[in-house]
């Protein structure tokens, strides 16, 4: 989970990591995920390019050595999530962003990137006060 766990923005980024803890552990209480253990860690870009791009450095290493991933939650935002994809799109594990906006981020066709949000120049189509009564 790379998101800012300090800083300005770490009321958000420890908000993401607090949900994907806790849905870790119902995972876990249900016997795992195939089998396997759900285990969340943390890890602080502070909101940070270099930082970001850091982070995903660590991540790459780690998947090299043969650390089990599954994948990376983050970042939060998306210079940070731009950042890092550079190194992340090489590699075998899924990236998703919780919030990350920058609608670049999908044009830039990277196989491993997934996103649950909607992009910018999506947005307004998606609320309510744009929404036509028929």
């Amino acid at each position: 989970m790379a998101v800012p766990l300090s800083g300005f923005q770490a009321n958000a980024g420890q908000t993401v990591l607090g949900g994907a803890r806790l849905k870790a552990a119902e995972i876990n209480a249900g016997g795992g995920l195939m089998g396997y253990r759900v285990v969340v860690e943390g890890v602080d870009d502070e909101s940070d390019s270099d930082v970001a791009v850091a982070v995903a450095q660590k991540v790459a290493d780690e998947v090299t050595a043969g650390k089990p991933i599954l994948g990376v939650v983050g970042h939060l935002n998306s210079g940070q999530t731009l950042a890092a994809m550079e190194i992340y799109k090489g590699l075998s594990i899924n990236i998703v962003t919780p919030t990350a906006s920058e609608v670049s981020l999908t044009q830039k066709g990277y196989s491993n990137f997934f996103r649950i949000n909607a992009t910018m120049p999506s947005r307004p189509k998606l609320m309510p006060s744009t929404w036509s009564r028929r």
